[in-house]
């Protein structure tokens, strides 16, 4: 009996001591598990760190970004302001010149003279539009105030030739000529805008090179 009581003691204690060592070795293992965990969290704690200092940095410079848009956004509203307020001047000053004949003002340009299309613009500025006669009766009262000078009103046939059109009429449509003698005849192919022209002490429409500097008449629209 007490040799197999030592028998036995002896297994139980080898099988102690397997699963005694069995147990270190998960230890060591769990162990080294964790130590590895441990340093991926520190590296994913460094990488989240670097991540948010980047992302501190990028705010900041986009902040800066944002003020000086800002700031560049203020200066040009108030450029602008300014723009419209001198536009506004000077066209107040400009209105000044508006003169009425019979039913309509006008503006008469005796001081600088441009080609059609920059006579059209400035017109334009001043929000009217070179002028368009529709009668007898305007070219004469118009005629009575003009300086023995040549003037761009607003006829031309710059799209089509012999196709005159308007630039204030609806549709473009032309309601009135009045040409002087042999005109327009489009000399050398070149004329495609229409002036009013002094010849033999009478004004009547004469076509001209549209690249010609000449005086203009402006015209305000009438209010429907």
């Amino acid at each position: 009996m007490c040799l197999l009581y030592f028998t036995c003691l002896i297994a139980s204690n080898k099988a102690s001591e397997k699963t005694s060592l069995e147990l270190s070795h998960q230890l060591q293992r769990l162990e080294l598990n964790l130590e590895k965990l441990q340093e991926r969290c520190q590296q994913s704690e460094k990488i989240q760190n670097m991540q948010i200092k980047q992302l501190s940095e990028e705010l900041l410079k986009l902040k800066a970004s944002h003020q000086q848009i800002e700031f560049k956004h203020k200066q040009t509203a108030q450029h602008l302001k300014s723009l419209r307020a001198l536009n506004q001047a000077n066209r107040q000053v400009f209105m000044l010149k508006f003169t009425q004949i019979r039913n309509k003002y006008y503006y008469i340009e005796e001081e600088e003279q441009l080609p059609w299309i920059d006579a059209a613009i400035k017109c334009q500025q001043l929000s009217g539009h070179l002028a368009n006669l529709q009668s007898e009766l305007e070219l004469k009262a118009l005629a009575n105030r003009l300086r023995r000078q040549n003037y761009w009103i607003d006829i031309n046939d710059r799209s089509t030739e012999g196709r005159y059109v308007s630039l204030a009429m609806d549709a473009n449509k032309v309601s009135y000529f009045n040409w002087h003698l042999f005109e327009p005849n489009n000399y050398d192919h070149s004329e495609h805008c229409v002036e009013l022209k002094l010849l033999r002490g009478k004004y009547a429409m004469n076509d001209k090179t549209c690249e010609s500097r000449q005086y203009f008449i402006c015209e305000l629209p009438q209010k429907s």
